[in-house]
Protein backbone atom coordinates (compact mmCIF):
# COMPACT_ATOMS: atom_id res chain seq x y z
CA UNK A 1 0.00 0.00 0.00
CA UNK A 2 2.88 2.09 1.01
CA UNK A 3 4.51 1.29 -2.44
CA UNK A 4 1.95 2.31 -4.28
CA UNK A 5 1.39 5.63 -3.14
CA UNK A 6 4.76 6.75 -2.81
CA UNK A 7 5.14 5.38 -7.03
CA UNK A 8 1.93 7.67 -7.40
CA UNK A 9 3.53 10.42 -5.32
CA UNK A 10 6.57 9.84 -8.52
CA UNK A 11 4.15 10.08 -11.04
CA UNK A 12 2.84 13.49 -9.67
CA UNK A 13 6.32 14.77 -9.24
CA UNK A 14 7.72 13.89 -12.43
CA UNK A 15 4.10 15.06 -14.25
CA UNK A 16 4.70 18.42 -12.49
CA UNK A 17 8.42 18.50 -13.46
CA UNK A 18 7.36 18.14 -17.38
CA UNK A 19 5.06 20.75 -17.01
CA UNK A 20 7.47 23.37 -15.35
CA UNK A 21 9.83 22.04 -17.97
CA UNK A 22 7.52 22.40 -20.92
CA UNK A 23 6.34 26.09 -19.51
CA UNK A 24 10.17 26.76 -19.36
CA UNK A 25 10.73 26.23 -22.78
CA UNK A 26 7.02 27.93 -23.82
CA UNK A 27 8.38 30.94 -22.35
CA UNK A 28 12.37 30.88 -23.74
CA UNK A 29 10.69 30.17 -27.04
CA UNK A 30 8.35 33.22 -27.29
CA UNK A 31 11.38 34.97 -25.54
CA UNK A 32 13.65 34.42 -28.46
CA UNK A 33 10.78 34.47 -31.09
CA UNK A 34 10.23 38.72 -29.47
CA UNK A 35 13.93 39.17 -29.48
CA UNK A 36 14.37 38.25 -33.07
CA UNK A 37 11.46 40.51 -34.28
CA UNK A 38 13.05 43.43 -31.86
CA UNK A 39 16.55 42.53 -33.48
CA UNK A 40 14.68 42.91 -36.97
CA UNK A 41 12.99 46.09 -36.32
CA UNK A 42 16.70 47.39 -35.31
CA UNK A 43 18.55 46.16 -38.39
CA UNK A 44 15.63 47.58 -40.93
CA UNK A 45 15.47 50.94 -38.97
CA UNK A 46 19.30 51.03 -38.90
CA UNK A 47 19.62 50.32 -42.66
CA UNK A 48 17.06 52.71 -42.90
CA UNK A 49 18.74 55.62 -41.21
CA UNK A 50 22.23 54.92 -43.61
CA UNK A 51 20.19 54.78 -46.39
CA UNK A 52 18.27 58.09 -45.70
CA UNK A 53 21.38 59.72 -44.59
CA UNK A 54 22.05 60.37 -48.36
CA UNK A 55 18.88 59.96 -49.86
CA UNK A 56 15.38 61.79 -49.36
CA UNK A 57 11.75 60.58 -48.56
CA UNK A 58 8.32 62.00 -48.25
CA UNK A 59 6.11 62.71 -50.68
CA UNK A 60 7.69 66.22 -51.76
CA UNK A 61 8.39 66.98 -55.19
CA UNK A 62 10.05 69.85 -56.82
CA UNK A 63 8.69 71.11 -59.83
CA UNK A 64 7.04 68.44 -60.54
CA UNK A 65 10.08 65.99 -59.78
CA UNK A 66 9.31 63.23 -56.98
CA UNK A 67 12.07 63.61 -54.30
CA UNK A 68 11.42 59.80 -52.54
CA UNK A 69 14.51 57.45 -52.16
CA UNK A 70 16.34 59.52 -54.35
CA UNK A 71 19.75 61.53 -53.61
CA UNK A 72 20.37 65.30 -54.34
CA UNK A 73 22.11 64.95 -57.27
CA UNK A 74 19.98 62.26 -58.72
CA UNK A 75 16.82 64.79 -58.07
CA UNK A 76 19.23 68.00 -59.77
CA UNK A 77 19.36 65.60 -62.50
CA UNK A 78 15.54 64.87 -63.69
CA UNK A 79 15.19 68.76 -62.49
CA UNK A 80 17.77 69.71 -65.44
CA UNK A 81 16.07 67.00 -68.03
CA UNK A 82 12.44 67.93 -66.77
CA UNK A 83 13.02 71.40 -67.37
CA UNK A 84 14.69 71.20 -71.16
CA UNK A 85 11.88 69.40 -71.57
CA UNK A 86 9.33 71.81 -70.79
CA UNK A 87 6.28 72.50 -72.42
CA UNK A 88 3.46 74.88 -71.52
CA UNK A 89 0.49 74.51 -72.89
CA UNK A 90 -1.92 77.71 -73.24
CA UNK A 91 -5.53 77.52 -73.46
CA UNK A 92 -7.33 80.26 -74.67
CA UNK A 93 -10.79 81.21 -76.26
CA UNK A 94 -9.71 79.97 -79.67
CA UNK A 95 -7.99 77.31 -79.10
CA UNK A 96 -4.79 75.40 -77.68
CA UNK A 97 -1.24 76.72 -77.87
CA UNK A 98 2.16 75.63 -76.40
CA UNK A 99 5.57 77.54 -75.93
CA UNK A 100 8.59 75.41 -75.11
CA UNK A 101 11.88 75.07 -72.88
CA UNK A 102 13.80 75.76 -76.13
CA UNK A 103 11.43 79.42 -77.07
CA UNK A 104 12.36 81.30 -74.04
CA UNK A 105 15.99 79.80 -73.15
CA UNK A 106 14.16 78.05 -70.49
CA UNK A 107 17.35 76.42 -68.12
CA UNK A 108 17.70 74.86 -64.60
CA UNK A 109 19.72 77.22 -61.80
CA UNK A 110 20.86 75.91 -58.64
CA UNK A 111 20.27 78.09 -55.93
CA UNK A 112 20.14 74.87 -52.97
CA UNK A 113 16.43 74.21 -53.05
CA UNK A 114 17.15 70.37 -53.10
CA UNK A 115 20.02 70.71 -50.41
CA UNK A 116 17.53 72.97 -48.11
CA UNK A 117 14.56 70.13 -48.48
CA UNK A 118 17.18 67.23 -47.39
CA UNK A 119 18.73 69.04 -44.94
CA UNK A 120 14.71 69.46 -43.56
CA UNK A 121 14.54 65.61 -43.27
CA UNK A 122 16.14 63.38 -40.18
CA UNK A 123 17.60 60.55 -41.70
CA UNK A 124 16.20 59.19 -38.11
CA UNK A 125 12.77 59.69 -38.41
CA UNK A 126 12.56 58.20 -42.03
CA UNK A 127 10.03 55.83 -40.45
CA UNK A 128 7.77 58.89 -41.15
CA UNK A 129 8.42 58.74 -44.98
CA UNK A 130 4.58 57.79 -45.41
CA UNK A 131 2.91 60.76 -43.39
CA UNK A 132 5.58 63.80 -44.21
CA UNK A 133 5.57 66.43 -47.26
CA UNK A 134 3.18 66.63 -50.06
CA UNK A 135 4.37 70.23 -51.45
CA UNK A 136 5.12 70.43 -54.66
CA UNK A 137 7.81 73.59 -54.58
CA UNK A 138 8.98 75.41 -57.32
CA UNK A 139 12.32 74.71 -59.29
CA UNK A 140 14.80 77.67 -59.56
CA UNK A 141 14.68 78.42 -63.47
CA UNK A 142 15.82 81.05 -65.84
CA UNK A 143 14.53 82.17 -69.03
CA UNK A 144 15.06 84.94 -71.54
CA UNK A 145 12.69 88.03 -70.76
CA UNK A 146 12.92 88.86 -74.27
CA UNK A 147 12.37 85.73 -76.02
CA UNK A 148 9.17 85.00 -73.42
CA UNK A 149 7.90 88.15 -74.76
CA UNK A 150 8.70 87.31 -78.53
CA UNK A 151 7.04 83.99 -77.98
CA UNK A 152 3.78 85.44 -76.47
CA UNK A 153 3.40 87.82 -79.36
CA UNK A 154 4.13 85.20 -81.79
CA UNK A 155 0.77 82.94 -80.71
CA UNK A 156 -2.50 82.96 -82.87
CA UNK A 157 -4.09 84.14 -79.92
CA UNK A 158 -1.93 87.37 -79.67
CA UNK A 159 -2.88 88.42 -83.47
CA UNK A 160 -4.56 91.71 -83.56
CA UNK A 161 -6.27 90.67 -86.46
CA UNK A 162 -8.09 87.64 -85.27
CA UNK A 163 -8.86 89.28 -82.43
CA UNK A 164 -12.74 90.48 -81.61
CA UNK A 165 -13.51 93.36 -79.33
CA UNK A 166 -15.66 92.48 -76.36
CA UNK A 167 -18.84 94.64 -76.85
CA UNK A 168 -20.96 96.06 -73.83
CA UNK A 169 -24.63 94.53 -73.31
CA UNK A 170 -27.16 97.17 -74.77
CA UNK A 171 -31.16 97.71 -75.06
CA UNK A 172 -32.13 96.94 -78.62
CA UNK A 173 -35.64 98.36 -79.15
CA UNK A 174 -38.26 96.27 -81.52
CA UNK A 175 -41.74 95.72 -82.07
CA UNK A 176 -42.76 98.44 -79.84
CA UNK A 177 -40.44 97.04 -76.91
CA UNK A 178 -37.25 97.60 -75.32
CA UNK A 179 -35.19 93.85 -75.27
CA UNK A 180 -31.59 93.50 -73.49
CA UNK A 181 -28.92 92.44 -75.71
CA UNK A 182 -26.20 89.62 -74.08
CA UNK A 183 -23.13 91.29 -73.61
CA UNK A 184 -19.91 89.98 -76.13
CA UNK A 185 -16.77 88.37 -74.43
CA UNK A 186 -14.49 88.61 -77.25
CA UNK A 187 -11.23 87.18 -77.43
CA UNK A 188 -8.73 90.36 -77.11
CA UNK A 189 -5.97 89.93 -74.35
CA UNK A 190 -3.98 92.07 -72.55
CA UNK A 191 -0.38 91.26 -73.33
CA UNK A 192 1.07 92.73 -69.98
CA UNK A 193 -1.31 89.92 -67.95
CA UNK A 194 -0.51 87.25 -70.42
CA UNK A 195 3.53 87.64 -70.02
CA UNK A 196 2.91 88.00 -66.28
CA UNK A 197 0.53 84.66 -66.17
CA UNK A 198 3.21 82.78 -68.08
CA UNK A 199 6.17 84.08 -66.06
CA UNK A 200 4.16 82.95 -62.55
CA UNK A 201 3.16 79.26 -64.60
CA UNK A 202 6.76 78.77 -65.77
CA UNK A 203 8.10 79.39 -62.52
CA UNK A 204 5.90 77.19 -60.93
CA UNK A 205 6.53 74.04 -63.01
CA UNK A 206 2.81 74.00 -64.50
CA UNK A 207 1.98 72.36 -67.38
CA UNK A 208 -1.11 73.67 -68.36
CA UNK A 209 -2.81 77.83 -68.12
CA UNK A 210 -6.00 78.74 -68.76
CA UNK A 211 -5.79 82.66 -69.95
CA UNK A 212 -9.57 82.67 -69.34
CA UNK A 213 -9.19 81.85 -65.83
CA UNK A 214 -6.35 83.97 -65.59
CA UNK A 215 -8.22 87.03 -66.16
CA UNK A 216 -6.22 87.95 -69.39
CA UNK A 217 -9.22 88.92 -71.66
CA UNK A 218 -10.77 92.57 -72.24
CA UNK A 219 -13.49 92.18 -70.39
CA UNK A 220 -16.96 93.83 -71.60
CA UNK A 221 -17.82 96.99 -69.37
CA UNK A 222 -21.74 96.77 -69.10
CA UNK A 223 -22.89 93.34 -68.32
CA UNK A 224 -26.58 91.70 -68.43
CA UNK A 225 -26.80 91.83 -65.22
CA UNK A 226 -25.37 94.93 -64.54
CA UNK A 227 -27.80 97.03 -62.90
CA UNK A 228 -26.89 100.13 -64.79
Amino acid sequence: MLDFESHSSGQIQGSEIVKKTKEKEHFWTWKKILLAVVIVIAAVYIIGAIFYSGHMYGKDSVFGVSVKNKTVEAVKEELREKVGQYELDIKTRTGEEQIGAAAIDLAYADKGTVEKLKKSQSPLLWFTAPFSGKEDLPAEVTYDETKLKQAVEGLNCMDPEQMEAPEDASLKYENGSYTIVKESEGTTLDESKVVKTLENSISDGESTVDLDEAGCYQEPEVRETSEE
